[in-house]
């Protein structure tokens, strides 16, 4: 009689499995939703993972993040945001820093997404004090990115938000934050900026994520970067000027990007 598979063998099978639901979900989606699932892909779970999955508390916070990931890029986003819920409440109950951050990095950005904000202000606070190690330094940038968005989201800006601001510019100034972390970090600052009808500060954070090296930049980013940049000279009457950087902006992506692009044509993602 042959011994039992440890536990961990059944967890890549339900990973597998998955992986496999979320290449059907990616081949029907179209537009905003491949944007999404580009977006949430290296956030993934990695197979290593399900070797770090000793107890049965452990075991049901691997599947509600994995589970939750891929009702995000599946369109189900209510149900992927009571999934990273639980998940965050499971990673509290383990003690674990480092799952409270992923967890609640997660719940918050679909809250976010679905535009409960309180909710997500909560859950990215969490993320962004859970007092996590620096090999987390590129997850805790993203919450960074999306607190600015949920300030600018605000009609009454959060009494945090400075605070935010202030992280942002210090990760963005950082040749240790990724390039396409950093243009994704002057795109969130000068969108702030111009939501709080300051153009010349928007005009200035822009301009430092275009200037960033090109040949390490990623073209979707650097295209929001440009849309951001013309909408900033609109708002200082330079619309012949905002245009013509609109149309140089769509033929650039277009040509390294291709033509079928889902970025093309499509702003905010």
């Amino acid at each position: 009689m042959e011994p039992p598979e440890p536990e961990w063998v059944d967890c890549l099978v339900r990973q597998r499995e998955r992986f496999g639901s979320l290449v059907q979900a990616v081949f029907a989606a179209e537009g905003s939703t491949l944007l999404q699932a580009n977006a949430a892909l290296p956030r993934w779970p990695s197979p290593d993972q399900c070797r770090d999955q000793h107890s049965p508390s452990e075991q049901a916070y691997g599947e509600a993040i994995a589970d939750a990931q891929l009702r995000q890029l599946q369109g189900r986003a209510s149900e992927a945001l009571e999934l990273a819920t639980k998940a965050h409440r499971l990673a509290k109950y383990l003690s674990d820093a480092t799952r409270v951050a992923h967890a609640a990095s997660l719940e918050g950005h679909i809250a976010l997404a679905l535009g409960r904000l309180d909710h997500a202000e909560s859950a990215l606070t969490a993320a962004l004090w859970s007092r996590s190690g620096p090999d987390l330094r590129e997850l805790l940038t993203e919450v960074t990115i999306d607190l600015l968005d949920l300030a600018r989201s605000r009609t009454v800006p959060p009494a945090d938000a400075p605070m935010w601001i202030r992280m942002a510019r210090e990760h963005a100034a950082s040749p240790n934050t990724a390039i396409a972390l950093r243009q994704r970090l002057y795109l969130g600052l000068g969108r702030l900026a111009l939501a709080r009808e300051d153009p010349e500060r928007a005009r200035r954070d822009l301009d430092q994520g275009l200037v960033l090296p090109t040949d390490q930049a990623d073209p979707t980013w650097r295209l929001e970067l440009q849309r951001a940049r013309a909408e900033v000279m609109e708002r200082q009457g330079q619309a012949a000027d905002a245009e013509r950087l609109r149309q140089q902006a769509e033929t650039e992506a277009e040509r390294i990007l291709g033509a079928g692009h889902p970025q093309l044509g499509a702003a905010e993602p």
